[in-house]
């Protein structure tokens, strides 16, 4: 296993107990950008479902499935769920009206990216929700990859 992938294999990092104070309002704010029309959501690069955890607590009438590769991550997620990855989701075309990726892309390579978009587009009905970190004080959540 890559140092990358055992750094998000931990149980630690993904642990709901160790959620920043500011990701909670981000949650919610998004869940407010999520359409009236909306009755199925991919959240694509869930982590421990922190977004799609929400969303089903909020709305049980939205069918939410959590996709991301960590399965250390995936024990978080109280909904469906499935292993796999952004550049080759396991997912239908159109299957979901709306398709989130929440803070996922800046990790991406230039040609994973161009490859998330088509998986993204594959996949959603009729929407696509994307965030990217802004704002951030870059020196106190700076992260040294491994």
């Amino acid at each position: 296993m890559k140092s990358e992938q055992k750094y998000y294999e931990s149980d630690t990092f993904w642990n709901p107990k160790n959620i920043k104070p500011g990701e909670r309002e981000r949650i919610i704010d998004t869940y407010k950008l999520i359409p009236k029309d909306v009755t199925s959501i991919a959240d694509i690069g869930c982590g421990n479902g922190i977004f799609a955890n929400y969303i089903v607590k909020k709305n049980k009438k939205i069918k939410v499935v959590g996709v991301d590769e960590s399965i250390s991550a995936l024990k978080y997620v109280n909904t469906q769920k499935k292993e796999g990855n952004i550049i080759s989701l396991p997912l239908k075309d159109q299957e979901f009206d709306l398709v989130a990726a929440l803070e996922v892309i800046e990790h991406l390579s230039v040609e994973d990216y161009r490859l998330a978009q088509k998986e993204l587009a594959r996949v959603s009905k009729k929407y696509i929700l994307i965030s990217v970190p802004n704002n951030e004080n870059l020196r106190s959540n700076c992260i040294e990859c491994p």
